[in-house]
């Protein structure tokens, strides 16, 4: 055991030797610094809390072209193209549907219509209401005329050639007005409003910018 030890003691030594007295070991340890500093600044970067703003911004639905993931609640009404409850079509008069649930799931804005796909426990439709605790499935494709998405988080919402306007609503309340330019919202989570052709996202975000204009 103490043969060990002593071995154990003599590499030891050697190595601190090897770092601090020779040109190799010094080199060695340099860049050792230096990725450990590097490393350290990184990490720095990536966790430090970025400041937020509370955001109001409105434009036209149809510059959104993007999909969301959501696990919260979802109300939307319209005419719909496609609608299924456990992959079984439902028909309803005039194709007009008014749906709410608290959807585990997708929604994706195109061109101002919307796919929704996902899950639920319970979904109300044309006040009728179904369950299962299984889960039902539900797929809709519609052309809303309101929509409410509760919770929504998104690191990045692009908006293109978008017209509208942002309103910062804490204490620094700043409105700006942009006109056909691309705008992007920077880790936002809030809610997104739909009624007619004008969206609405109103919540937190870390900053806005577009070709002319940059709230942060």
């Amino acid at each position: 055991m103490k043969i060990k030890m002593l071995l154990l003691s003599l590499l030891i030594v050697g190595c601190l030797s090897f770092l601090l007295f020779t040109d190799s070991g010094r080199n060695a340890l340099k860049v050792f610094k230096n990725l450990a500093g590097s490393f350290v600044e990184y990490a720095r970067e990536v966790w430090r809390e970025r400041p937020k703003m509370n955001i109001t911004l409105s434009t036209d639905v149809m510059t959104v072209d993007q999909e969301f993931l959501i696990n919260s609640r979802l109300k939307v009404k319209g005419i719909y193209e496609e609608f299924k409850l456990n992959d079984i079509s439902v028909t309803t008069p005039a194709k007009e549907v008014s749906l709410e649930c608290h959807l585990d799931g997708r929604v994706k804005f195109q061109q101002g219509k919307l796919l929704i796909e996902g899950k639920s426990s319970s979904i109300t439709y044309n006040n009728i209401s179904v369950f299962s605790k299984d889960g039902i499935s539900l797929s809709l494709s519609i052309i809303p005329e309101t929509l409410e998405i509760d919770k929504v988080k998104e690191d990045r919402i692009l908006l293109k050639a978008a017209t509208g306007s942002i309103r910062r609503t804490d204490e620094k309340e700043v409105v700006v007005e942009f006109s056909s330019q691309e705008v992007e919202i920077r880790n936002f989570e809030g809610n997104v409003k739909v009624v007619g052709r004008i969206i609405e996202f109103s919540g937190i975000s870390g900053g806005v910018k577009g070709a002319d204009f940059k709230l942060e």
